[in-house]
């Protein structure tokens, strides 16, 4: 309803259209609430859990991160994307009987 079409009605009948959108907006900003209260328990028990340093560990394992080439990656780092060292050779272990590991120039 628009708001000048209420303009010309007595204050009690404005009242009274009005109470369901108010009582409305409060419903709304406690279920904001009570969500936002939720999500900085997730937030302060994620951080919490450890999984964090967990998965970063993981995601270094992955990648072949370890304590001699870490800083090698660190200086290629972008964002949370590891690239490896430029002129670096990586090392294919292929499957064969005779099992001869091939290295491939990046």
């Amino acid at each position: 309803m628009n708001p000048a079409d209420l303009q010309d009605l007595p204050e009690e009948v404005r009242a009274e259209i009005e109470r369901p959108q108010a009582e409305r907006a409060d419903r709304l900003h406690g279920l904001a609430t009570h969500i936002a209260k939720l999500r900085d328990e997730a937030v302060a028990a994620r951080k919490e859990s450890g999984i964090e340093a967990t998965w970063h560990d993981c995601e270094e394992a992955y990648l072949g991160i370890d304590d001699l080439t870490r800083t090698d990656f660190r200086q290629l780092a972008f964002g949370r994307v590891f690239l490896p060292p430029l002129g670096c050779k990586l090392r294919l272990v292929l499957a064969t009987p005779s099992f001869v590991p091939a290295s491939v120039p990046v």
